[in-house]
């Protein structure tokens, strides 16, 4: 879910005003983001979506540090992926912005199960971190490293060699998952049970 929007090579930021009706309520993310200022400020607790929007612009801000690449047109799979990279590392990172600027991280367990944006690639690579047993700590050290290195278009075969790596599976099946990510979930269960994931 684009809401924070990003400048190609020109390192700034724009944010929407608009408002978006959304699973947690209404949602405007310009809005939300100064309230969650105003509040940082004052020393007071975020509520739901104002932690969400701080999340959203820490997405942003790493597309921001990562090193561009043509991924293609539309929806493709390598476009996918790099969403799902910064996405679900985004979820997992942004305590660190909201450390540095006097708050904490209250929601961050259901921003990270229910965050609004991308849902279903977060879901559904997280259903395949958990059918490969992989461990989610170790995966962020990994996923951290592209983000600041490796070109965009890299990130699925890095990440699909490092799980197969880590889990024993072949690499091959891996990056098939990965190209998936984006179906709905009993397309995606389907797939993992194809690719001998889970039974």
């Amino acid at each position: 879910m684009a809401k924070l929007r990003r400048w190609p090579g020109h390192g700034s930021l724009s944010i929407t005003n608009h408002t978006l009706t959304t699973a947690k309520g209404a949602f405007n993310p310009s809005k939300a983001l100064q309230s969650a200022w105003n509040k940082l400020a004052e020393g007071k607790e975020l509520e739901w979506l104002e932690e969400y929007s701080v999340e959203s612009l820490w997405h942003e801000m790493l597309h921001n540090r990562q090193k561009w690449a043509y991924l293609g047109r539309d929806n493709t799979a390598k476009r996918r992926t790099m969403e799902l990279v910064t996405q679900w590392t985004a979820r997992r990172t942004y305590p660190e912005l909201l450390a540095d600027l006097g708050g904490t991280a209250s929601h961050l367990a259901t921003i990270k199960s229910e965050g609004l944006g991308y849902g279903r690639y977060i879901n559904n690579f997280d259903s395949l971190l958990a059918a490969l047993k992989v461990d989610e700590g170790l995966l962020l050290n990994e996923m951290t490293r592209p983000i600041d290195t490796a070109p965009m278009d890299q990130y699925g075969g890095l990440l699909a060699d490092w799980l197969a790596k880590q889990s024993g599976h072949k690499k091959r099946a891996i990056s098939r998952a990965l190209g998936n990510i984006k179906e709905g979930s009993g397309i995606f269960e389907r797939e993992l049970k194809e690719l001998g994931f889970v039974k």
